[in-house]
């Protein structure tokens, strides 16, 4: 029996892709934490090293849409990209 995912809701309009990097990092150790594991251990799930977990998890690793998927599956949540509305006055 599988539990219904979690969703991490991400706005793709953050100022630069650092940014989006650190929250898609600090959303997959709050869930990761959640689920009762360790760096180490979600790490040998995924095949990579503890230390690359923690890159992804700071923000300091560009994730790829393949690892960030991978580890969606693992800890079974998914990822909604927030479309802001444009405010058209701040259009010069």
């Amino acid at each position: 029996m599988s539990s219904k995912p979690d969703f991490v809701v991400l706005d793709p309009n953050l100022e630069d892709s650092r940014t989006l990097r650190k929250e898609v990092g600090k959303a997959i150790m709050e869930i990761r934490r959640s689920k009762g594991h360790s760096q180490a251990q979600l790490a040998e799930i995924l095949n990579i090293s503890r230390s690359t977990l923690s890159k992804i998890e700071t923000g300091n690793f560009a994730i790829s849409v393949d690892y960030l998927e991978r580890i969606s599956r693992v800890l079974n949540f998914q990822i909604i990209f927030r479309h802001s509305p444009i405010d058209r006055s701040e259009i010069g």
